[in-house]
């Protein structure tokens, strides 16, 4: 018995094409724990994205229960996702109520198996206090060093509670930390005028 029908996981990897860019449905499977797999060197799918799409579900049994539970944290974090298009998570949630699947913030589950079973990271002590140490060093620190050890930091304390940290990464002329756009380039464009 599959545990997620055919109709939910093909509705899905239409939701992904249509309401989410590439790094959203890549973020919501890798923080699931799902890996991408490989696919049949016969199967042809049109578009990268339903491509990547049905390469994660490759590495995916429908007929194990873990493996269904994986797929409703999913569902669960794309509820989470921000959305261009007013309405996007109210389809998703349509679909999730049309299989019988519970809908509760970000939990989806099954109604009669009860709400999802939260799992708690254990730090350790020691990973805590190197954590508050790293944190209070970071104010004898020049400012522009000082950002990236923050960064470092964070990607630490993130890994430290299991969670996925993204990379920064550049565009042409400029670095994407968290700050928004608009205040890096007025930043530069009033250190450029003094």
């Amino acid at each position: 018995m599959e545990f997620i029908s055919p109709l939910l996981r093909n509705d899905f990897r239409e939701f992904c094409v249509s309401y989410f860019v590439l790094r959203q449905f890549e973020d919501v499977f890798s923080m699931a724990g799902i890996k991408r797999g490989s696919l049949a060197r016969d199967r042809i799918i049109s578009g990268q994205r339903r491509t990547l799409v049905e390469e994660y579900y490759a590495s995916l049994n429908w007929h194990k229960r873990s493996d269904a539970d994986k797929f409703l944290k999913v569902l669960g974090y794309s509820m989470a996702q921000r959305f261009q298009i007013e309405g996007a998570r109210n389809i998703l949630r349509d679909y999730c109520e049309r299989e019988g699947l519970v809908v509760d913030g970000v939990n989806v589950y099954v109604k009669s198996l009860g709400l999802p079973v939260t799992y708690r990271v254990a730090v350790s002590p020691a990973t805590l206090s190197k954590l508050k140490m790293d944190l209070l060093s970071l104010e004898k620190i020049e400012p522009l060093q000082r950002g990236f050890a923050f960064e470092r930091f964070l990607n630490d304390l993130f890994e430290a509670h299991s969670l996925v940290p993204r990379a920064p990464f550049r565009l042409v002329g400029e670095q994407i930390d968290g700050r928004s756009a608009g205040a890096e380039r007025s930043s530069a464009n009033s250190a450029s005028r003094d």
